[in-house]
């Protein structure tokens, strides 16, 4: 069994769509960062959260199928998501509320489940290597990179998509606010803003991939104290937003290192806790 320390994955895809940007090559332009090979991704042709995932998620995909093809039967897909399909739940809730539920609909149920965006993700992109929706306390970028390795380790699976999916909708904002301001519970008001998108990262076996980009996470987690958490107007600004933003700064940290082929590092946090991913980009491996 092999030790925590040798927690490494490589990159193999990168998908990122949503507010702001629709593509990885999308971001990398607007950062000013050139990348050897663009993978071009056709805007979703719906505005929410199901169509977003899925056009990251297929732009990973087709960039893995590239640099190391897998069969369907061999990958699997991890999707992470703090309030999951927002949208789909006020809808189906609303359906419910006419007319004393008589024009519920069973379709919008189906797709107001939390782990239903996984499920059409995957059938979408016609994978059958499994999928699972993850949902974690504190540090959701780290931990499902964990995951991933554990699945490749298990060798029933070569390539395994990790999905971090978020939409941010009124009523979501609305009670953030009021969580915020009359229940003093300033750690949510960094939730209170608009946004939301979707990252999708192909990760293989580090030990399949001689070259290209490795992920190395550091066994140890650093616990700060509330003290070092900078707070500006209520807000907490020293830690991502929703685990798609974390997954997105992360996206950004490995395009700066694949422009500039150096060896970086990425700290996630969230109180109390940091996290250290150790990015390797060589042509040698």
């Amino acid at each position: 069994m092999k030790g925590i320390s040798d927690v490494t994955v490589a990159l193999v895809g990168l998908g990122v769509c949503g507010t702001g940007f629709d593509s990885a090559s999308h971001l990398a332009r607007q950062l000013s960062i050139p990348l050897a090979d663009e993978t071009l991704l056709p805007g979703p042709s719906e505005n929410n959260l199901d169509a977003w995932a899925a056009a990251s998620a297929r732009a990973a995909l087709s960039a893995a199928q590239k640099i190391q093809p897998a069969d369907s039967e061999r990958i699997g897909l991890l999707y992470l998501s703090f309030w999951g399909s927002v949208n789909q739940t006020v809808g189906y809730l609303e359906s419910m509320l006419d007319q004393d539920g008589r024009h519920a609909s069973p379709r919008l149920f189906t797709r107001s489940v939390y782990s239903a965006v996984a499920s059409q993700t995957v059938i979408d992109l016609a994978i059958h290597g499994g999928c699972e929706t993850l949902s974690f306390a504190n540090l959701p970028v780290y931990r499902t990179l964990q995951r991933a390795w554990m699945l490749l380790e298990t060798r029933r699976l070569d390539t395994v998509i990790a999905m971090w999916a978020d939409q941010v909708e009124t009523p979501v904002l609305h009670l953030c606010q009021r969580a915020a301001t009359e229940l003093h519970r300033l750690e949510l008001a960094r939730y209170s803003r608009p946004g939301g998108g979707s990252v999708a990262m192909a990760f293989t076996r580090s030990d399949a991939m001689a070259e290209g980009i490795h992920l190395t996470l550091d066994p140890k987690i650093d616990r700060f104290g509330k003290e070092r958490m900078a707070v500006s107007q209520g807000v907490l600004t020293s830690i991502p937003a929703y685990p798609t933003d974390g997954a997105l700064h992360l996206a950004i940290a490995i395009l700066l290192g694949e422009a500039h082929r150096e060896c970086r590092t990425w700290n996630e946090f969230d109180s109390p806790y940091r996290a250290t991913i150790r990015l390797r980009a060589a042509k040698n491996g």
